[in-house]
């Protein structure tokens, strides 16, 4: 996803930037914008600012202080194994730090009920999920994060759920907006989300894919179907050991 539609994300669901009490050290995966953060970021390769550092989050963490809060945004297709990775934030926060996901949901749904199913940008996120389950990466993990922080230990776990336009379709002001962000992340990037999939996976020929990605861009300028992506925050709180004692007490 381009930097900047996370950017726009980033004024649609805030939901620990209020709420959690963050004053120390913080790392932050899988988001490009830390405007709001002292940040320790990650990434495989060097291309992002110098405050980045190039590690591997599916390896062995090998930071020499705990997290306060850890953050993960669009990270969806990037693990195999979504509970080995939280395993490892949840080891490297301080008892009582939080750890964040926030992602979209694949397919497509609709505001208006059922989908048609020759609307092309819903046959493309079908085929998106098609893929990405192949290869063990899938794109439909966000509704599980909830499950998956508790399944951790993280207590106090909470989660909320929002709905992104997939153009700029709805009249209120901050859906529209977010439609256009996401409109624009299609149209210039639905060969790099999509080429190596359906090429690679799915056994399309180059010509099929091109042709295919030029029609799931045309059909993303067509204000008709109400469609949207489900998007999912979900947050957890490592027990201190006052939670332990509590707990025991109840006991």
């Amino acid at each position: 996803m381009p930097s900047g539609l996370r950017h726009g994300i980033t004024n649609f669901v805030t939901v620990l930037r209020s709420t959690v009490p963050i004053e120390f050290l913080m790392s932050e995966l899988g988001q490009a914008f830390g405007r709001w953060t002292m940040v320790v970021g990650v990434d495989l390769s060097a291309i992002q600012p110098g405050f980045f550092e190039v590690d591997d989050i599916e390896k062995e963490w090998t930071w020499s202080e705990p997290f306060d809060f850890i953050f993960f945004r669009s990270m969806i297709s990037s693990f195999t194994r979504w509970p080995d990775i939280i395993a490892k934030a949840y080891k490297n926060l301080e008892p009582g730090g939080y750890l964040e996901l926030q992602d979209n949901m694949f397919p497509l749904q609709c505001q208006d009920g059922p989908m048609p199913d020759d609307f092309i940008p819903y046959k493309w996120s079908k085929l998106l999920v098609e893929g990405t389950n192949k290869i063990g990466r899938p794109i439909t993990v966000a509704a599980s994060f909830k499950q998956m922080l508790e399944n951790a230990g993280f207590i106090d776990v909470e989660e909320r759920r929002e709905k992104w336009p997939f153009n700029p379709w709805p009249k209120d002001k901050k859906l529209n907006d977010l439609g256009a962000w996401s409109q624009a992340s299609t149209m210039m990037g639905v060969e790099a989300v999509s080429m190596a999939l359906f090429t690679r996976v799915l056994d399309w020929s180059p010509e099929e894919a091109t042709v295919f990605c030029a029609e799931v861009r045309n059909a993303h300028k067509k204000i008709g179907v109400h469609a949207y992506y489900d998007v999912y925050a979900a947050w957890g709180r490592k027990p201190e050991k006052d939670d332990e004692k509590d707990e025991a007490d109840q006991s």
